[in-house]
């Protein structure tokens, strides 16, 4: 008998300060945050407004501390993999973040 196949059974999580971070496998960041990305996160300034574009967004993990630390900010994050946008979008739920995901290959589907 064919086993079913269940997303369900795919997902993994981590915690990043006070952020959970959701995860499939073969997104970017899945096991924790690597070297760079931290890096970048210790530059982010709080109360920046505007309209932010998380290109290749992965598990949606700098747009998410973005947001925690700029609330006011627009979120709109894209990645060309299915399971990059859907870890975004889940992080982004798990977390009671607003933002758009979508998918694009870099600027194939960004507008606006």
């Amino acid at each position: 008998a064919q086993t079913e196949f269940d997303l369900n059974d795919w997902w993994d999580s981590y915690q990043l300060h006070d952020l959970e971070v959701k995860t499939l496998p073969g997104v970017f960041s899945r096991d924790g945050l690597d070297v760079g990305s931290s890096l970048l996160l210790s530059t982010l300034e709080k109360h920046m407004k505007g309209k932010v574009l998380d290109i290749g967004c992965g598990a949606g993990v700098m747009a998410s501390v973005m947001a925690k630390l700029s609330p006011k900010v627009k979120l709109t994050l894209s990645d060309v993999n299915a399971a990059a946008v859907e870890s975004s979008r889940a992080t982004l739920a798990a977390n009671g973040i607003e933002g758009e995901v979508i998918v694009s290959n870099v600027y194939s589907d960004i507008t606006g």
